[in-house]
């Protein structure tokens, strides 16, 4: 008897762990289809000037980017109108970021150069620009000045390290608000 239950135990065991790695996958693949989605949306209104989807991907990214990584991110646009270089802040963990979806060398240079005239690298510790589309792989290392100096390679996001970032998560729970998160914001 004692082998028979210890063989259902093994079994129940064996289904419970497949359930949660099923869940897991569920999750991951809810991610990867709304920021899919939703990268493909921004690519075709752009292409037909139609951007007003940009101004609401800043509200939409400070969620997401606070449950990724645990930022304070307040929507900059919302309490000044003209704010320069940057579109959320959190001042608590000194990160700033630029949401676009422009990825030309220009763009970039032109935030990082406001960042400084501004003096925003006194407020925040890092710049970081989140490309809503597809980042650009610069050939300048860093981008800047002795005042602040952006790293091309790790300052700058787009929505691929963003899909990684999230799917490699090992926090169930995180995963599973991550995607209703995207499923009531994309809905």
């Amino acid at each position: 008897p004692d082998r028979a239950v210890t063989n259902i135990q093994t079994l129940i065991d064996a289904g419970a762990g497949k359930h949660k790695y099923m869940n897991r996958t569920d999750y991951q693949r809810r991610v990867i289809t709304s920021l899919s989605w939703l990268k493909t949306q921004v690519e075709y209104h752009n292409s037909l000037s139609l951007t007003d989807i940009n101004h609401g991907a800043e509200d939409f990214y400070c969620g997401l980017l606070n449950l990724v990584y645990g930022y304070s991110l307040k929507n900059i646009n919302i309490i000044d109108q003209n704010a320069a270089a940057i579109d959320l802040g959190d001042e608590q963990n000194k990160i700033a970021i630029q949401v676009t979806s422009t990825s030309a060398l220009a763009k970039t240079k032109y935030t990082v150069e406001k960042f400084i005239e501004k003096e925003l690298y006194k407020k925040f510790d890092r710049l970081l620009i989140l490309n809503i589309v597809k980042k650009t792989n610069h050939e300048a290392e860093t981008i800047g000045g002795t005042e602040y100096s952006l790293d091309t390679k790790a300052d700058i996001l787009d929505v691929e390290d963003l899909i990684k970032k999230i799917t490699a998560d090992p926090d169930l729970q995180k995963l599973k608000a991550i995607a209703e998160f995207l499923d009531a914001e994309l809905s």
